[in-house]
């Protein structure tokens, strides 16, 4: 009867071990679950201010395109009585000018565009990474 009580206790206590075996199993992936999930939404949120920010500078520049054509129109009224070769060649340095800065602005606009990208790829490979993890560590605790 000793042994069978010794026996019962030996099973309880492995019973006990494998069912808290069982919840930290079940905590880790719900952990691994929640900072996959956290990633993804982070991603989206990233995503949507590229968007935002992309959409921000094409109306920049149509702004600005406007703003140049009208600029461009005034000149031509308050000019319209001076010297033709002075005309054109201010409007032509103005028009570069303007150009010039249209090009810088775009690249600026490029650069913010390809860094936000750039995040978004490191956090898709964290989340790549975070998975494999979890993967990994379910294979691992399965066998």
């Amino acid at each position: 009867a000793a042994a069978a009580r010794k026996q019962a206790q030996i099973e309880a206590a492995q019973a006990k071990k494998a069912a808290q075996k069982e919840e930290a199993k079940k905590a880790a992936a719900a952990r691994k679950q929640a900072q996959i999930e956290a990633a993804l939404a982070k991603k989206a949120a990233y995503e949507e201010e590229a968007k935002k920010k992309a959409a921000a500078l094409e109306q920049a520049q149509i702004e600005a395109a406007q703003a140049k054509k009208e600029a461009q129109e005034e000149e031509a009224k308050k000019s319209a009585a001076a010297p033709e070769q002075h005309i054109e060649a201010e409007q032509a340095k103005k028009a570069a000018l303007e150009q010039e800065a249209m090009k810088a602005a775009a690249a600026r606009k490029q650069a913010q565009i390809e860094a936000e990208q750039a995040k978004i790829a490191a956090l898709e490979h964290e989340a790549k990474k975070a998975s494999a993890a979890a993967a990994r560590r379910k294979a691992w605790l399965e066998s």
